[in-house]
Formats: C-alpha cells, sequence, structure tokens
C-alpha cells in the first residue's frame, strides 16, 4: 500500500459484541487513505472470524494474531508494522466519528504539528447517552490557539488518553516512543512522554472519538478488575517521574505531575477492595513522595486529594480505608 496517511491501530481481545461497530467506523473514515492494523491478543470469543471477515472484504485492514500478552505489547506489535505518515489507535469496543482522522490530520498538516489531539465522548451502552470527557473546559480555553506545546498550556498533560490523539510517525520514532510491556495504564506514561516531547500540539475540539464505558472482558478491563494491577498506576507514575527528571523538564512540569499522580492515585486506590493490597498501595504510594510534593499536593483546590494527602502524611491507612469503603468522599473521578 503507497501513499498511507494514518496507521490506525486496534488492539484486539474478546470484543466480538461489538467489534463491528469499531471497524465499520474506521472503514468508513472520510479520509481513505489510511491502513488498519488489528492485532489480536490471544482472543477466545468469535473476535479472530469477525476480523478475518473484514481483511478479506477491505485490502486495508491487516491482521495480525497474537499469544495472550498485555495491551502495550499489542500496539508496540501494530507500531512496528505501520507505514503511515501519521499514527493512531482505536480500542476495538469504541467506536469514532466518521471525519475523525481526516480532521485530525489536516490539522496536524496545517499546523506542522507533532501532536493533533480532538475531544472524546463517554459512550453509555445500556442507555446510548454521550457526555463530554472532563477536558473539555480545558479544550474550550484552548480552541483559540491554533498550535501550542506543553511549555505553553501544561495542564494539557492532564490528558493522558491516547485514543483522541494522532501522532506524527517521524516523531514516535525520532524519540523511540513505545508502550511499556506487560503492565496496565501503560497509555499514561506514552502520552506523557509525547506532549512533553512535542513541540508543536493542534487541537479539533469536538468530540470525535466515542469511548465506551469499561467493559470486563476487554484487554484493559481483564486487567484493571484485578485489584494487584493497581499498583501497576503507582510503578507507571514513578516512570514518569523519572522521564521528566531525566529530561529536565520535571520542574517546569511538576505542578501538573502532582495533579496527575494524587488524583489518579486516589481514584484506583479508591477501587481496591482486599485490604492486604490497599494497606501495600498505601505503602508505595507514601514512601514514593518528595516533600516538594507533598507541599504542592496540599494546595490542590479540591478537598478530597487535601484528605488524601493529608492520611497519606500522617500514615492514616485505616482512616483512608474506611473512606475507602464510605465512597463518598474519596472516590471522586470517572
Amino acid at each position: 500500500m503507497a501513499n498511507i496517511k494514518v496507521s490506525i491501530i486496534v488492539p484486539v481481545y474478546n470484543t466480538e459484541k461489538y467489534l463491528r461497530q469499531c471497524l465499520d467506523s474506521i472503514l468508513e473514515q472520510t479520509l481513505q487513505e489510511i491502513e488498519v492494523i488489528c492485532v489480536d491478543d490471544g482472543s477466545t470469543d468469535g473476535s479472530p472470524g469477525i476480523l478475518k471477515e473484514f481483511e478479506e472484504k477491505d485490502s486495508r485492514v491487516r491482521i495480525f494474531l497474537e499469544k495472550k500478552t498485555s495491551i502495550g505489547t499489542a500496539r508496540n506489535y501494530g507500531l512496528s508494522k505501520a507505514v503511515g505518515e501519521f499514527i493512531g489507535f482505536v480500542d476495538s469496543d469504541d467506536f469514532i466519528d466518521p471525519h475523525m482522522y481526516e480532521r485530525l490530520y489536516q490539522s496536524a498538516c496545517s499546523q506542522k504539528a507533532q501532536v493533533a489531539i480532538t475531544n472524546i465522548a463517554l459512550y453509555y451502552t445500556d442507555t446510548q447517552e454521550t457526555s463530554l470527557y472532563r477536558d473539555a473546559r480545558l479544550y474550550e480555553r484552548l480552541e483559540k490557539q491554533s498550535v501550542f506545546s506543553a511549555r505553553q498550556v501544561p495542564d494539557i498533560l492532564q490528558s493522558i488518553g491516547i485514543w483522541d490523539k494522532l501522532y506524527l510517525h517521524d516523531f514516535l520514532i525520532k524519540h523511540d516512543l513505545k508502550y511499556p510491556e506487560y503492565t496496565v495504564f501503560e497509555d499514561h506514561l506514552f502520552s506523557f512522554q509525547a506532549l512533553v516531547l512535542a513541540e508543536r500540539i493542534t487541537l479539533v475540539n469536538q468530540p470525535l472519538y466515542f469511548y465506551r464505558k469499561q467493559l470486563p472482558t476487554s484487554i484493559t478491563g481483564r486487567e484493571i478488575k484485578n485489584d494487584t494491577f493497581k499498583l501497576d498506576f503507582l510503578n507507571i507514575s514513578f516512570q514518569i517521574r523519572r522521564f521528566l527528571q531525566s529530561t529536565g523538564t520535571y520542574e517546569v512540569f511538576v505542578d501538573e505531575f502532582v495533579i496527575y499522580q494524587f488524583r489518579n492515585a486516589l481514584w484506583h486506590q479508591s477501587n481496591i477492595s482486599n485490604l492486604k493490597v490497599f494497606r501495600e498501595y498505601f505503602s508505595v504510594q507514601r514512601n514514593n513522595i518528595s516533600d516538594e510534593e507533598w507541599k504542592l499536593a496540599y494546595r490542590i483546590p479540591d478537598v478530597r486529594i487535601k484528605v488524601y494527602a493529608y492520611t497519606l502524611k500522617h500514615n492514616w491507612w485505616a482512616v483512608c480505608y474506611l473512606l475507602n469503603t464510605l465512597k463518598s468522599v474519596i472516590r471522586p473521578y470517572k
């Protein structure tokens, strides 16, 4: 295939119920010069058969069958096979607007951007209703800027999803950007790295990606429902800190890192039901916070994070666990 403008990488695991809708939405893109790289991660349902069906009817679809590994491994494998000028990622239980990649591609090319961002609509399967992702207000503020960088708009780092973005392929190769493997929350590190390293970022402020609320059978769902995988978030967040330190950007972005770290650590902790895992998570989090980060956490204008930081600082794990079981105070984020 020649002149591929966008390679779209789709990791697949046991999503037969939604896979056709996902692939149809990609193949109906108004941007025709695409390739769709589907990496099946050991599905045990009808997903491989559906993939074969789409491969046979559209030459733009390429199928790769892998043994059960991790979503990061699947995405990296897709990256290794991609030939497009730009790279996009779609999860196999989600779907996209027909104009998504044309608008992102045009915006990226016109602004000579390494990363183009759109907005996400949360899609509720039962009611078929949608709501805007929490970045909506930030994106409205950015709409007047044609191009920017994370240094100019540090809070763009809170946009940690990878599905709503288009990445210049040469940019990913230049910085050797790949996903951590055999872990969850791998997209957080990838997104942080790309946004920090990109000199030019552009925005299409429309909800063009439809994110289906968490499914227990999806690749991410099968991992996140396990309490022990919550510890992976802390590991990834510490990798983000090391990345910022190694690139000399920690002091530039420390405020945004602390907001990201405490907000997400609180959310994932609130979903831990096993007491042993809870205590380990609490201890690991508490022992890996610097004095500067403590001070910044107390200044975050969110009472829930302040309460969380205070219980951590004073090692009040039992109080935090009690609040966790109550959910009303300590479970703040989607």
